[in-house]
């Protein structure tokens, strides 16, 4: 339990027609009680800047 305690486990991608945000998710262990959290990791627009940054979202899952 200890061991995973407020690390990120689990990675999550959410998306519109215009935005890209990631988060990870970590569990807050206390005791007999577990409470999982999300932390936002990066939120982008992929049409500023004329596309630039379209491709934030796939290097971070390939990474």
């Amino acid at each position: 339990e200890i061991e995973v305690h407020r690390q990120i486990l689990a990675f999550s991608i959410w998306h519109d027609h215009s935005m890209v945000r990631i988060y990870g998710h970590c569990p807050l262990v206390d005791g007999k009680k577990t409470t999982f959290y999300r932390h936002p990791i990066h939120k982008f627009d992929f049409t500023a800047l004329e596309g630039k940054e379209k491709w934030i979202a796939y290097k971070f899952t390939n990474s």
